[in-house]
């Protein structure tokens, strides 16, 4: 009798596991189109959408381009209401989702995502919007996108600010940040972050677009929250360390030692 109650108990436990692992999640509504939203088709495959500012008259040779975080984290509607308020001062201005992130397509094979198409499909809006050079505005992941394309197209940069930058070391989330304190995750979302780390095309296939992006949501949560600053004045002694050792890893990838 107590055997047969144990493997009843293991029977219950395994299928709870199991439909919470296996069950398909709610499918997310998808995002609604915002005021002045357009699609680049681009040469490299990718179908982006962005929103353009353009001011009375043009002053400024260079439009503004704004690289997003993440990788995947965009909110084109307030980026583009805050960013567009350059062009009071004669700046175009660009603002756009990048490829498989917000409102841009998505690709069907996860592998054809990553730092090199999203280099390309940056080069390929420089083309298309007929700008000479670009000023780029970089936040997060998107520093990371702006110190690649620097690398690989110096001559194309008239200035670039980059705030809160990521690393330069492409890297793929972190599973440790799901686990908040009074909020861990359940059998799925564990299940989905190990994939992700082992084998994206399995974790595409398990999940799909929207389970991966309900995923992408909870990392988000996860990661939320300011740094604290250092005290007594060392933020400019910490942030030229940090500039230099930098300044050396972009060196080691670019051409010519730039």
């Amino acid at each position: 009798m107590r055997a047969v109650a144990l493997l009843a108990v293991e029977a219950l436990v395994v299928w709870q596991a199991a439909a919470a692992t296996l069950g398909p999640p709610p499918s997310p509504v998808a995002p609604a189109k915002v005021a002045g939203q357009r699609e680049w088709r681009l040469p490299t495959g990718s179908r982006l959408a962005y929103v353009r500012t353009a001011p009375k008259r043009v002053t400024r040779a260079e439009p503004v381009v704004f690289l997003h975080g993440g990788p995947g984290v965009g909110d084109l509607e307030r980026d583009a209401a805050f960013y567009g308020r350059l062009a009071s001062v004669g700046f175009e201005v660009y603002v756009y989702d990048q490829l498989g992130a917000g409102r841009s397509a998505l690709l069907d094979d996860p592998r054809g995502y990553g730092l090199d198409r999203d280099v390309a499909d940056l080069e390929a809006v420089r083309r298309l919007i007929g700008a000479e050079r670009l000023n780029l505005v970089a936040r997060d992941h998107g520093a990371q996108l702006a110190a690649a394309y620097l690398v690989r197209h110096p001559g194309r940069v008239a200035r670039a600010a980059l705030y809160s930058p990521d690393g330069l070391t492409p890297s793929r989330p972190a599973t440790s940040a799901l686990l908040t304190p009074g909020a861990l995750p359940g059998p799925r979302t564990l299940a989905v972050a190990t994939l992700l780390q082992v084998d994206p095309v399995a974790a595409h296939a398990f999940a799909g677009d929207p389970g991966l992006s309900a995923h992408l949501a909870r990392v988000r949560g996860g990661r939320r929250g300011a740094l604290p600053l250092p005290r007594r004045g060392g933020c400019r002694r910490r942030l030229r360390r940090a500039g230099r050792a930098a300044g050396a890893r972009v060196a080691a990838h670019g051409p010519g030692g730039r």
